[in-house]
């Protein structure tokens, strides 16, 4: 297939705030391989102040298109970006991420097919790594290729935006992203994968898609765990939007209050466990532990037995402040 046959691919990267990273994004497109006559890269600057709008007066081998709005947040910079596009697939980048040679050209390869949603995986790249214990056990490495298969059926809740392709079509036949929360993290792209799914759509990881994800977040035990919290808080709104989607999130499952008339026992012991785990006392403990492994024995397993069960304590008090805020 010469150039001239390939689809239209619009590239879209909501951004604020993070020009340095925004570039890596951008020179990462430069690599692709993917002809650039047939790609289209929208930035959508989500209000910041940073001098994000100077990337425009760079040289790109695309065609490179700035848009700026006032702050509305990664949902509607996202759909703004649609909007302003033209390609026959839409790839959604976030601006942390480093997309690996020929990851456009994969996706691009499954732009035909109806009523699909297209994720790339996402790596953690070794320089974060090396940076800590954190980040060495929690951090995921870059996969092998399966050689079996072009892509593999996912479940809806894998939904991520940070490298997500759907047909331009489909985006707006589904209602585009939306904000289900009105906080951040604001669970749109779980949201977006649940109407997708009941609306008949599959969610397919395209082999050979591979980006590195820059997330700070993975610098620090402290980072992470203040990003647990506030997505468990905004998640109780999710979940009050959504009922059923609880059973499809387990990270909330024992985190609820005791429904002492319809929690089966089994239930009611894990949310007990779970009270007691996330008590500040015992979190202290943890966090001391945690404190000598990464000293002595930063590889040990028991490390990341300790990150799971602290991580999990916040995403407890999270998810129970949002509880008691909505029920106020």
């Amino acid at each position: 297939m010469d150039g001239s046959e390939r689809p239209l691919i619009s590239v879209i990267v909501p951004t604020f705030n993070r020009k340095a990273s925004l570039l890596r994004t951008l020179e990462s497109l430069v690599q692709q391989g993917y002809p650039v006559e047939r790609l289209e890269v929208i930035v959508v600057d989500d209000g910041g102040d940073d001098g994000t709008e100077t990337v425009a007066q760079r040289s790109f081998p695309f065609p490179l298109h700035y848009v700026r709005q006032e702050n509305q947040g990664a949902a509607a910079a996202r759909n703004q970006g649609a909007r302003q596009s033209h390609g026959a697939l839409l790839i959604f980048v976030d601006d942390d991420i480093r997309l690996l040679p020929h990851t456009v050209e994969r996706l691009a390869a499954h732009a035909d097919i109806e009523k699909t949603i297209l994720l790339g995986t996402l790596t953690t790249p070794t320089e974060i790594l090396a940076s800590s214990p954190f980040a060495r056990l929690v951090g995921s490495t870059r996969p092998a290729e399966s050689g079996n298969s072009e892509f593999q059926q996912v479940p809806f809740q894998n939904c991520m935006t940070g490298l997500l392709g759907v047909r331009r079509e489909d985006f707006f036949a589904l209602g585009m992203f939306q904000d289900p929360t009105g906080g951040w993290p604001n669970w749109d792209d779980v949201e977006f994968g649940y109407r997708a799914h009941q609306a008949g759509y599959r969610l397919l990881r395209v082999d050979g898609a591979v980006a590195e994800h820059w997330d700070y977040a993975l610098s620090s035990l402290s980072h992470t765990c203040q990003r647990l919290e506030r997505a468990a808080f905004s998640g109780a709104t999710l979940l009050r939007r959504y009922p059923t989607l609880g059973e499809h999130l387990p990270m909330f499952a024992d985190k609820g209050p005791i429904a002492w008339r319809q929690d089966p026992p089994g239930l009611i012991c894990r949310k007990l466990v779970r009270q007691i785990a996330s008590s500040a006392p015992v979190m202290g403990v943890m966090k001391q532990l945690v404190c000598v492994f990464e000293r002595y024995a930063p590889e040990n397993t028991a490390l990341r037995l300790l990150y799971r069960w602290i991580g999990s304590g916040y995403i407890y008090r999270g998810y129970r402040r949002g509880v008691r805020e909505i029920t106020r």
